[in-house]
């Protein structure tokens, strides 16, 4: 399996360690770009399993994961999330999200403080 990031590798990991996953679960994947988690959910939970994945990001769409784009935080984004799951209550929720940097930190900062 190629996988869109490396850490698709830590999520498999992390599964096996802490026996996160049942086949056919309900997951979402908040903060799913690219989507490394989602395949990982995808070939783990078996045909049965409803994912959903949401980001603000775009996401290179993947068969059998509903994605999508909005902010979950807010209650439009928060709704699409759980129009997406219908019916379906999470069993599961991942994230792996983290602030775009730029690893420079005068111009992070720099940017923290103009958004704040």
């Amino acid at each position: 399996m190629v996988y869109r990031s490396r850490s698709a590798f830590k999520l498999t990991e992390l599964a096996e360690k802490d026996k996160l996953f049942r086949r056919g679960m309900t997951v979402v994947d908040l903060g799913a770009a690219p989507g490394s988690w989602c395949q990982v959910l995808r070939d783990r939970l078996g045909p049965q399993r409803k994912s959903s994945a949401a980001d603000i990001l775009p996401m290179t769409p993947l068969p059998g994961v509903l994605f999508v784009q909005a902010d979950f935080s807010s209650d439009e984004g928060l709704a699409a999330v759980q129009s997406a799951l219908g019916a379906a209550r999470a069993e599961l929720v991942l994230s792996d999200m983290a602030p775009n940097l730029s690893g420079i930190d005068s111009v992070d900062q720099a940017a923290e403080r103009s958004s704040g």
